[in-house]
């Protein structure tokens, strides 16, 4: 499955702010008039038309067109692609851990007598921690659709922190999660920074200054196909069935269901980079 940029961003998302067009402006390309004779008699002209009393209208700048992906990566120092994506892959393995942590036999976590949510893994024993669930279609038939799909990703895991950030228990009521989820968020911006910016992109998808949250049902949308669910759908349910946390009712028990999401969306993450890196970079 290979996730389009411009899809993730053409659906719905809910705006901190309403979208405002890009006010930066950009350069026009300066001449030489003594090396275009062309243009110094347009000049001459408009000093004669302003000598009688008119002023000749200034000419409007054309649109500057938006980038366009690339269809082959540019690897502008030695290594620095494959440098960069497994700095990605290893944030988001460290933060699949994060929230395990986090999780795991909290005794406040509502998930520990559910008996999905115990597992071994390399001889690590998770209780109140949802498993790896069944995914497919994580691997990118080229380097430049790998990029693509991971900066689609990465753009909906910003907006999902912004709307996670609001339905936790701040710090100052008791929360503990609030500051954690506001860090990783830093860190998921600076890898959609990289990804945009690769694939000749808009460093901000739409070049808007305020960004918009993801709600829980698009970004789960977005992400089904790469987790179409099992038959044994008790241990790994299609995605659309994730536990759904309240947006609006900050709470204990809401925000481990919102640490269960999250780490679905990490999870999945950790695993594209991967699998992808080692088909690309090797080892």
């Amino acid at each position: 499955m290979h996730l389009e940029l411009k899809d993730a961003g053409a659906e719905s998302t809910t705006s901190r702010a309403e979208r405002e067009p890009s006010r930066r402006s950009f350069l026009m390309r300066s001449a030489t008039t003594a090396a275009i004779p062309g243009l110094v008699l347009a000049t001459s002209s408009a000093v004669h038309a302003a000598g009688k009393g008119k002023t000749p209208a200034a000419p409007k700048p054309k649109p500057t067109p938006p980038p366009t992906p690339v269809g082959r990566l540019p690897d502008l120092y030695p290594g620095w692609l494959r440098n960069n994506f497994r700095e990605l892959m290893n944030d988001e393995a460290q933060h699949v851990q994060l929230i395990r942590d986090k999780l795991n036999m909290d005794p406040d976590n509502p998930f520990l007598n559910d008996p999905r949510y115990t597992f071994v893994e390399n001889g690590v024993k998770f209780v109140g921690v949802r498993p790896v669930p069944h995914f497919a279609n994580l691997l990118q038939p080229t380097l430049a659709a790998f990029a693509s799909t991971a900066a689609a990703i990465e753009n909906t895991g910003v907006g999902v922190y912004l709307d996670i950030i609001e339905a936790l228990t701040p710090d100052a009521l008791g929360g503990e999660y609030f500051e954690t989820a506001t860090e990783v968020a830093t860190i998921e911006a600076r890898h959609t920074g990289f990804l945009n910016t690769v694939l000749n992109m808009a460093v901000v998808p739409g070049g808007v200054s305020i960004d918009s949250t993801v709600d829980q049902q698009t970004a789960l949308g977005r992400i089904a196909g790469f987790i179409p669910g099992g038959a044994d759908n008790a241990l790994h349910p299609p995605v659309m069935s994730y536990s759904r946390f309240n947006p609006g009712a900050p709470s204990k028990a809401n925000d481990f269901f919102v640490l269960d999401y999250l780490l679905l969306l990490e999870y999945l993450e950790a695993m594209f980079y991967r699998l992808n890196f080692t088909a690309f970079f090797g080892a």
